[in-house]
């Protein structure tokens, strides 16, 4: 929460690229995301790590200069509208071989009631010209944004 109440979340999206050339791994990218207000809310009451979803979003650029003198230079995505596509389960196979799963079937229509409710209302402040992606989230909200040094 900010000085002003205003509740946020940082995390990153992973997406795996859908092609790889010979003898080469598939790569993934992460890219940082921060939510304000109700969609932070939803992010950190329904969103775990590893669930697949959705966002649409603007780009927003910042940099400052780090202890050293360096100009660092990065990018956040800044979340208009954040659907959830699935979850990821938490399989266990039974003594019987059977695949058993900890996820609750009215999770997934309370899930699926908020994100519609979230598509729905004023929070979806998109346009054509947004970018967007599907990833997976990477909910690790331990410090995100180290100094990208190497990269730049």
């Amino acid at each position: 929460m900010t000085n002003s109440s205003l509740d946020y979340s940082r995390f990153s999206i992973a997406c795996s690229e859908n092609y790889t050339r010979a003898n080469q791994s598939a790569k993934t990218h992460y890219f940082h995301c921060i939510a304000w207000g109700k969609r932070a809310q939803y992010i950190s009451t329904y969103l775990k790590k590893g669930d697949s979803v959705f966002i649409e979003f603007t780009l927003l650029t910042s940099s400052y200069t780090n202890m050293e003198g360096r100009i660092i230079r990065k990018i956040d995505l800044q979340v208009e509208k954040i659907e959830m596509l699935y979850q990821r389960l938490n399989r266990s196979l039974d003594s019987s071989g059977t695949i058993s799963s900890e996820s609750n079937p009215e999770d997934k229509d309370i899930l699926k009631e908020q994100a519609d409710s979230l598509s729905s209302s004023s929070l979806n402040n998109s346009s054509s010209e947004e970018d967007s992606s599907t990833g997976q989230l990477d909910l690790d909200l331990s410090e995100i944004y180290k100094d990208n040094e190497e990269e730049n």
